[in-house]
């Protein structure tokens, strides 16, 4: 028997496990449903690169990260109750898989890469910043109230 049959239908079997659980548990399940379209996906971005015309894996990985992305924004969407604070997480991971994508195919100009690794830590306080800004006003709203 072929080993690749083999792995298919234990992938199979796994796959239609984690949804019949998920069915089961009248959709409240997220992290069934989540580990179960990350398969898929992951799957999915692995059947497209083995294909002739596809991108090769070494260059199509960052969208494994889009894969997750996509599965995070589904199982925000699809389990009970519906979270939409699983769509940033989604949003991204998706991208940082366009970025992934835009560097692993060389579609960024190699007189841009000095300037963005001089503007980087830059960008990466900024986005702490407005990370942590939510915490400062919470702090102060419970001591006025208290």
């Amino acid at each position: 028997v072929d080993p690749t049959l083999i792995a298919l239908g234990v992938f199979g079997g796994v796959l239609i496990s984690l949804l019949a659980a998920w069915i089961a548990s009248g959709r409240w399940s997220r992290g069934l449903i989540f580990v179960a379209l990350v398969l898929v996906a992951i799957s999915a971005v692995v059947a497209f690169a083995l294909q002739p015309s596809g991108i090769d894996l070494t260059r199509a990985y960052p969208l494994l990260l889009a894969a997750v992305g996509v599965a995070f924004i589904l199982a925000g969407g699809i389990a009970r109750p519906v979270q939409g604070r699983l769509l940033l997480p989604g949003m991204v991971l998706i991208a940082g898989a366009a970025a992934g994508m835009v560097w692993t195919l060389g579609l960024l100009p190699v007189g841009l890469l000095p300037m963005i690794t001089q503007i980087a830590p830059f960008i990466l306080i900024a986005a702490l910043v407005i990370l942590l800004l939510p915490l400062v006003f919470r702090r102060r709203s419970r001591i006025t109230s208290a």
